[in-house]
């Protein structure tokens, strides 16, 4: 996540980073971004980078991780659903809370099929499962 002087080509670099965020964001997840998703974004890599200018550390995506989960109050217990998580293991944001949860089914079912969000599996791969 390092900008080196002139990064944005005389646009504010700090916004291009964000989109260039946002687009890795959208790379996973195919659906999009809501705008308040994309705010958060916004705000976060505004901060981390302000942070970075501050203190000439570089910043690293788990740094933007820890941003997101402090403007989002999200515990560190309820990041250990989030981070380095075992596949089917998150968090689940239900009217004002969050719920962890843990999930798991077999493979060879066609519910798994439809429900995975691994890269490459499920019957929205295009055809790569």
């Amino acid at each position: 996540m390092y900008m080196v002087d002139g990064y944005g080509e005389g646009n504010d670099p700090v916004i291009v980073k964000s989109q260039f965020i946002m687009s890795l964001v959208e790379r996973i997840d195919q659906k999009g971004v809501s705008p308040q998703q994309k705010s958060i974004i916004d705000r976060c890599t505004a901060e981390v980078y302000r942070e970075a200018e501050k203190t000439g550390i570089t910043p690293i995506l788990s740094i933007l991780r820890e941003k997101l989960a402090k403007l989002l109050n999200i515990s560190a217990e309820q990041m250990s659903y989030v981070t380095n998580a075992d596949a089917g293991c998150g968090l689940i944001k239900y009217g004002s809370s969050l719920v962890p949860f843990v999930n798991r089914f077999p493979r060879s079912t066609k519910l798994y099929q439809l429900m995975t969000t691994r890269p490459g599996e499920g019957c929205f791969s295009r055809g790569q499962a």
